[in-house]
């Protein structure tokens, strides 16, 4: 389970990336896929406000909320998520 989390996280700080290298695609299962993965992974570039910070940039209240927000609703989707796949598992 590490491993995967591992994965996880250096999925969800190079996802941001996934759009461009769909447009280049050719195909249509690739662009599918692509953008399904890009949904499906975390984006943390959305919680990187280092660089304004460090440079003394105002960030907005509303970037922090939304960030805040894209968080929560990110958290519950793959708990309900988790819950469905999990619900008819007997773990005794």
């Amino acid at each position: 389970s590490s491993i995967l989390a591992i994965v996880v996280y250096i999925a969800g700080h190079l996802s941001y990336q996934i759009p461009f290298l769909v447009e280049k695609a050719g195909n249509v299962v690739t662009k599918f896929a692509g953008l399904l993965l890009y949904y499906a992974l975390p984006n943390f570039q959305y919680f990187n406000i280092k660089a304004p910070a460090a440079h003394g940039i105002y960030v907005p209240w509303g970037l922090i909320f939304g960030v805040i927000l894209y968080g929560a609703i990110y958290t519950a989707i793959m708990l309900l998520v988790s819950l469905a796949i999990f619900k008819n598992k007997d773990f005794a």
